[in-house]
């Protein structure tokens, strides 16, 4: 934008995939969602893309995901562009209720295949939740769509104080999505809590 004398030049990136390459992947994700809270800045969620390697072969839907932005921000179509976006949490005793953007159409338990739409597996239960209280430890975790919002639990956390969700090198079949079809990215509710060593790769 300083290059180019503009401000406001729109700014649209792609998220790391699911297939991670190293250690300190999940942190740069987390890194790469509070980046897109940039005015004139939209990211690209891929973690749920199926193939392997830092470059995985499906290019297809990165292309339509990111085409979403440029054609709602910049041509004035009204289409959907963002998946779940997580905009803050209630702590309520032993559970943790959390908001996000971009969650008008509602949420759902999602899967997707290939090239396909993703599919509503309402059987399913959302994955990759976990929870911490103050002694920092990250436990497994419950999470359960209510209409626009998700309520997270643990047996093994009495007092909650943060949720991550998809926090892993490789989060396979990570499955929220908004009714749109158009998957979350992942986040940490506190970001602060996370430690990153500058030497993983």
């Amino acid at each position: 934008r300083q290059a180019f004398g503009n401000e406001k030049l729109p700014v649209y990136f792609v998220q790391l995939p699911g297939s991670g390459a190293g250690e300190g992947w999940p942190y740069l994700r987390e890194q790469q969602r509070l980046a897109a809270d940039l005015p004139h800045t939209g990211m690209v969620v891929t973690v749920d893309l199926d193939g392997a390697g830092i470059h995985p072969p499906n290019k297809i839907d990165v292309g339509e995901r990111l085409a979403r932005w440029a054609l709602a921000k910049n041509s004035g179509r009204s289409v959907p562009f963002s998946g779940p976006m997580f905009e803050r949490q209630e702590v309520q005793d032993d559970k943790i209720i959390l908001h996000f953007s971009h969650a008008e159409s509602g949420l759902m338990v999602a899967d997707k295949d290939g090239l396909a739409e993703p599919r509503e597996t309402p059987q399913s239960e959302l994955a990759y939740f976990e929870v911490t209280d103050p002694s920092g430890k990250w436990q497994p975790a419950k999470a359960k769509i209510d209409g626009k919002k998700v309520v997270v639990t643990s047996d093994q956390v009495a007092s909650p104080i943060a949720v991550r969700y998809a926090y892993a090198v490789n989060p396979e079949n990570c499955n929220l999505y908004n009714r749109d079809g158009l998957p979350s990215s992942p986040f940490c509710s506190r970001p602060e809590l996370l430690s990153y060593d500058p030497k993983l790769p």
